[in-house]
């Protein structure tokens, strides 16, 4: 019997590890911080509604992309649809929906911290892919 495990392209199971580690590490981040500057309400208000936006954003590309690829995601590189607007339409929309995540929290450190970790998560695994 094979090792599907080995099978998986650039280590899904690692990524997916790593990914809910991090914010497993964030999460107490998120739950007892608040934003250090004094900003407005105003200014709250608006952060949030763009964070809103990108989470919606973002959970629209990702359906996008996965009913576009369907099942051929490890049989074909797609070069239509959301794949032509860029490599990895899935990893974007992912960033997004984590970039508005963090602004819905209105700390720009913590939007910085949660944005920049995913990115660098799922930057490495694109990498790893395209090689």
């Amino acid at each position: 019997m094979a090792d599907t495990t080995a099978t998986k392209p650039a280590d899904q199971l690692r990524r997916i590890a790593l990914l809910r580690l991090t914010m497993l590490i964030c999460l107490p981040l998120i739950i007892f911080t608040e934003p250090g500057a004094p900003i407005g309400e105003f200014l709250r208000d608006g952060l949030e509604s763009v964070g809103i936006l990108l989470v919606i954003a973002g959970v629209l590309g990702r359906v996008w992309s996965i009913l576009y690829i369907g099942g051929h995601k490890n049989a074909v590189v797609m070069q239509d649809g959301p794949y032509s607007v860029c490599r990895h339409p899935l990893y974007l929309a992912s960033t997004t929906a984590v970039l508005g995540f963090g602004l819905m929290l209105g700390s720009i450190i913590l939007t910085v911290a949660l944005t920049g970790a995913v990115f660098l998560i799922l930057s490495d695994i694109a990498a790893k892919e395209e090689r």
